[in-house]
């Protein structure tokens, strides 16, 4: 079977050098790497490693994953029958394309619906991983949490999958995990530029589960580098993921709209409550989720058209 990996990276060299090592220790070796990169010039990494593995170097001066990942794909070889897209920050354990490979081979023979995704154990990251009674009890209020791994609740807000023990299927899938060539065709069909491209994967996962099966496999790990993590606090990063969550709803009639706007006011209130550093912070953050709230109700009730406020809000600079 021939398997790519395709990674994204942006200014993190060192990042990049230490899972392309990774990836250079793997018992079985993929057909192709592609690297999608932006910023800084990492030739002289990439060299070390063109002897053991075929490394593919796109170049863009454009930001955003959605953008590096599209030309990253158009590098793929027609022979690839599976790509895994990868962040820089991560890296592979030996067995990992052994492991990998043999699901697929198993799902082929034991499933009559076709296997597009697979997904992989990471470390949680997700800001709804609750410390406290209050914050378990405002997400399930506002619709931001569930009992059921990989589902995707009427709000629009994807339950995560990572702390399943067993293999289930899924409704999405995130941003590191191993998708057939035949979904590619569609990846970024929708695409916008935007500075953060929060939920774009899955906005493409989700589409894809109603075509075959996606699944989560706990037994294939990939482990993450130290770095920093996502800003939560960050207006752009609140502001981006609002607007796109807003434009999956809308190319979705399965969901609820009043419903995703309540989950809008549970995501503000985290917001805010991530933004107390400091009095002008915390007022800063306020005054920002209300004016998105007010748009997003104007966007549902009249407009209807989340790419407007993508680009007036999400556009890159």
């Amino acid at each position: 079977m021939k398997i790519a990996i395709l990674i994204s990276t942006r200014n993190r060299p060192t990042q990049l050098e230490a899972l392309l090592e990774s990836i250079a220790r793997l018992d079985e070796q993929p057909s192709q790497v592609v690297v999608s990169a932006s910023g800084s010039d990492i030739s002289n990494v990439l060299s070390k490693y063109s002897k053991i593995f075929r490394v593919s170097h796109v170049k863009t001066d454009l930001y955003g994953q959605i953008r590096q990942k599209m030309l990253g794909i158009m590098a793929l070889d027609d022979s690839i029958e599976w790509t895994i897209f990868l962040d820089d920050d991560v890296l592979l354990r030996r067995d990992f394309l052994e492991k990998l490979t043999s699901v697929i081979n198993f799902w082929k023979t034991s499933s009559t619906n076709d296997l597009l995704g697979v997904g992989f154990r990471i470390p949680s990251t997700s800001h709804l991983i609750q410390r406290s009674k209050v914050e378990i009890i405002l997400s399930k209020l506002f619709f931001l949490n569930g009992s059921v791994p990989g589902e995707v609740l009427g709000s629009g807000h994807p339950v995560p999958y990572v702390n399943s023990k067993e293999i289930i299927e899924t409704k999405w899938l995130n941003g590191i995990s191993a998708w057939s060539s035949t979904s590619l065709a569609f990846y970024g069909s929708d695409y916008l530029e935007s500075r953060y491209s929060a939920f774009e994967d899955v906005i493409f996962s989700y589409n894809q589960s109603k075509f075959g099966q996606l699944i989560y496999v706990p037994g294939i790990e990939i482990d993450f580098q130290p770095t920093m993590a996502t800003d939560l606090s960050n207006p752009i990063v609140f502001e981006s993921a609002s607007y796109w969550r807003l434009k999956f709803i809308l190319a979705n009639n399965e969901f609820s709209r009043p419903k995703y706007l309540w989950s809008q006011i549970g995501r503000s209130i985290f917001f805010i409550v991530s933004s107390k550093e400091t009095p002008k912070k915390l007022a800063m953050s306020m005054f920002k989720a209300f004016l998105i709230f007010w748009e997003i109700t104007f966007q549902l009730t009249i407009k209807k058209n989340a790419n407007w406020s993508l680009n007036r809000h999400c556009k890159t600079m």
